[in-house]
């Protein structure tokens, strides 16, 4: 009886994760599509990046020019902004 074992526990983690990846890479291209497919950059943990990357689906990623690996959930808006937004 009694809780979970490891390998259950870490498996149901991944499966979360991978479950919440999804939902980002959906909401990222529901966002890239309303805005017409521009060219866009991907900026997310070092540690997340690829597997976001590769649930994004095709069209988004056509049009994905560059991704990093950066925290920048601490980044002043402004600077994120100086950084990331071009007009036209």
């Amino acid at each position: 009886e009694g809780g979970m074992s490891y390998g259950e526990d870490h498996q149901l983690e991944s499966e979360l994760e991978r479950r919440e990846l999804e939902r980002m890479a959906e909401t990222i291209a529901e966002v890239v599509s309303s805005a017409g497919n521009p060219r866009w950059v991907l900026v997310a943990p070092q540690m997340v990046l690829p597997r976001l990357r590769e649930a994004l689906p095709a069209n988004c990623r056509a049009s994905l020019v560059e991704d990093m690996g950066a925290d920048l959930t601490k980044e002043p808006v402004a600077k994120l902004e100086q950084r990331f937004v071009r007009e036209g």
